[in-house]
């Protein structure tokens, strides 16, 4: 890297754009990504001025007036990297002399593209790179980001630096990067490499104790990746009963329900929820994918979380050149005859960095790079066993059968009930954990899908008129 000497002190604005109104999990939007706040809180060591801001959590799009600073820091993913370029075109009409620096996954794929907006784009990790770049400059217009090898030598984050944390009601935290497996369609592996690196069970704990929120959400892609480091880490959390952290939810793989000890341990320390990308009940699909798990495996773990009393968020994916209309119908089906307490059907989408995105491209089979509809809420490729327009009803046709007032209306009185066989002391065999708060999130999605049919009704024109 050549650099300059540019030694003041330095006015830094870290943007992550807002969500797309077209995505169909926008009503959930506000929880930032932590890259930012790590890059803010390493500049704001070194003394510069540094504002940190999720336009979904400041509830508003940032102005020509809202972009007074040196530098802007755009932290990226596909959906939200068209609203970047235009922040990144704004803050140069407002800030001629002012540098734009691009991080994220779809930036570190796609370098050209996200050059003709930014001075620099940041590829891969960019926490070994950011006080450098902020305090001499380069003239590199691609600057290479290095892992952090050591995890525990991350800064403690200063939320502080973020407007409207006040709003936040449930915290985030990641103690790890990088994923063992290789499923086709994931960028966590082409961004963040196959070895798993995690911070020690010490600081993950110390790091808890400095929540300030008693609900926590663990955003590691699989937490429980290494099995005596989550037993020491549940162990340590469970000598803290009474502690700051309440309850907490995290994103796991089937195959933790292999250890059923880890799962009463994870129950009895508060874990509430976890979030599991179960993909597909389609053993061909799960193959195609590259998963490393069955169908068998999608069923007992999901019996085995309700054993221990643990929800379950099941996360499949619609699309796959072995799904056909066949295979969606048996996965609604097998959500609800398992009770899964919430759930997200996601269209496959091929996101610049995956295999799949490289498959496709080469076979001619995307329909567009409109990046905003890349959210896993749109059809943007051509399927083989549906036409796009049919792909796209049915996926949005089976998220309204599960997010439905009648389905809703029926948690809420299984959740009603059982509270009155408790209270009378009266024993409950069943599959599943009735909950209020499964019937709120049931209402929050029928209105979210509500919204996403009323503001995507060109792009399903756009796609019936597609071609056969």
């Amino acid at each position: 890297m050549t650099s300059r000497t540019l030694t003041k002190r330095r006015k830094v604005l870290l943007v992550e754009p807002a969500s797309p109104d077209s995505n169909v999990f926008s009503g959930f939007a506000g929880l930032p990504l932590l890259g930012p706040l790590y890059l803010g809180t390493i500049l704001d060591r070194r003394g510069h001025d540094v504002t940190v801001i999720n336009e979904d959590l400041l509830g508003r799009h940032l102005g020509f007036n809202d972009l007074d600073a040196d530098v802007l820091c755009l932290s990226t993913i596909t959906s939200t990297v068209e609203r970047g370029y235009e922040l990144a075109t704004l803050f140069k009409r407002r800030n001629p002399g002012g540098r734009v620096l691009m991080g994220g996954p779809h930036v570190s794929f796609m370098q050209e593209e996200a050059l003709r907006y930014a001075d620099h784009v940041v590829t891969g990790e960019g926490e070994n790179v950011i006080a450098d770049l902020v305090e001499h400059g380069t003239d590199d217009a691609i600057v290479h980001g290095t892992p952090v090898e050591d995890m525990d030598t991350l800064p403690f984050i200063n939320w502080d630096l973020l407007v409207n944390f006040f709003k936040i009601r449930i915290q985030p935290f990641m103690f790890s990067r990088g994923c063992p497996f290789a499923c086709n369609f994931c960028t966590v592996t082409a961004m963040y490499g196959r070895r798993y690196r995690h911070m020690s069970p010490e600081r993950v704990l110390a790091e808890l104790d400095t929540t300030r929120l008693s609900e926590v959400f663990i955003y590691d892609d699989n937490f429980a990746a290494k099995n005596k480091r989550t037993h020491a880490i549940v162990d340590g959390l469970l000598e803290r009963a009474g502690g700051r952290v309440r309850w907490w939810t995290a994103q796991v793989r089937a195959d933790v329900t292999s250890d059923e000890d880890l799962l009463h341990k994870m129950q009895r320390s508060g874990c509430g929820r976890v979030y599991v990308g179960f993909e597909s009940i389609n053993d061909r699909t799960l193959r195609e994918m590259h998963k490393g798990q069955s169908s068998d495996d999608v069923k007992r773990a999901i019996r085995r979380f309700h054993k221990h009393v643990i929800r379950v968020h099941g996360m499949f994916v619609f699309g796959s050149d072995a799904d056909d209309p066949a295979v969606l119908k048996r996965t609604s089906e097998f959500v609800h005859r398992e009770r899964l307490d919430s759930v997200q059907y996601m269209i496959l989408t091929p996101f610049p960095g995956t295999e799949l995105f490289g498959r496709l491209v080469g076979e001619g089979r995307l329909l567009h790079t409109m990046w905003r509809y890349y959210d896993a809420g749109h059809v943007v490729f051509k399927p083989m066993g549906f036409d796009p327009y049919q792909l796209q009803v049915q996926a949005m046709s089976h998220y309204s059968d599960y997010y439905s007032i009648i389905r809703a209306m029926n948690d809420g009185l299984d959740a009603a009930a059982t509270a009155t066989a408790r209270l009378a002391g009266q024993a409950i065999e069943r599959s599943g954990a009735p909950s209020v708060r499964n019937a709120l999130y049931k209402l929050m999605g029928k209105n979210i899908l509500r919204r996403w049919h009323k503001g995507n009704t060109d792009y399903m024109q756009y796609l019936r008129l597609l071609p056969t």
